[in-house]
């Protein structure tokens, strides 16, 4: 409740000459204001604060990824998830293991290779210590080419990395071919909805 105790809500109604206790001071957040003076977090029927975040990070050459990472965050939203899409050349480790929940998007470059703007960070992820990812829920939609022999493999090594430092695959990854529109539609409705379910 750092937020509230920060003094950004101010009540309609003076208590005397006393200042409101918190308690009172909560009365007078609306639904319609929480939104905005909590981001991202939603007040349970207790009051408790729960996260409903989703962090969705893509790597790309040609723009599909992040097409991809746009249209899910959209999805999202339906499942009453806040999500949060971040080009990979953009966040560090830490950043993404302070997420509870992580959809992976990716494509592959080359013969075999992580795309420009990935690189870094999935290096920076396979040197990091083991159990950096524990607490992470993730899944991985893999973009690749069957013309080429190496399909899918930058997707399928960030499937294995994020397993192999703690996080915890919340569905099966999916190895999309260049027709992927449906399948990856598909496999993101899928995912989201196990998604909503993390406590």
């Amino acid at each position: 409740m750092d937020t509230l105790a920060g003094g950004s809500i101010t009540p309609s109604i003076i208590f005397g000459f006393r200042k409101p206790s918190p308690r009172q001071q909560l009365k007078f957040v609306s639904e319609e204001n929480l939104e905005d003076t909590v981001p991202r977090r939603t007040l349970t029927r207790r009051g408790a604060m729960t996260d409903r975040n989703l962090l969705l990070i893509f790597g790309t050459e040609t723009g599909n990824a992040e097409e991809l990472a746009e249209d899910a965050a959209h999805m999202a939203k339906k499942y009453d998830l806040n999500p949060t899409v971040i080009d990979m050349e953009d966040i560090t480790p830490e950043g993404i293991s302070d997420s509870k929940r992580l959809i992976v998007i990716c494509s592959t470059w080359g013969e075999g290779e992580q795309p420009v703007n990935a690189q870094d960070l999935y290096d920076a992820v396979s040197e990091s210590e083991d159990g950096c990812m524990i607490g992470v829920n993730f899944a991985v939609l893999a973009l690749g080419d069957t013309a080429f022999e190496f399909f899918c493999e930058s997707g399928k090594e960030w499937d294995s990395v994020l397993e192999e430092k703690g996080g915890k695959r919340t569905n099966k990854r999916i190895d999309c071919d260049t027709d992927y529109d449906d399948y990856a539609e598909e496999w993101i409705e899928e995912t989201l909805s196990l998604m909503k379910d993390i406590a």
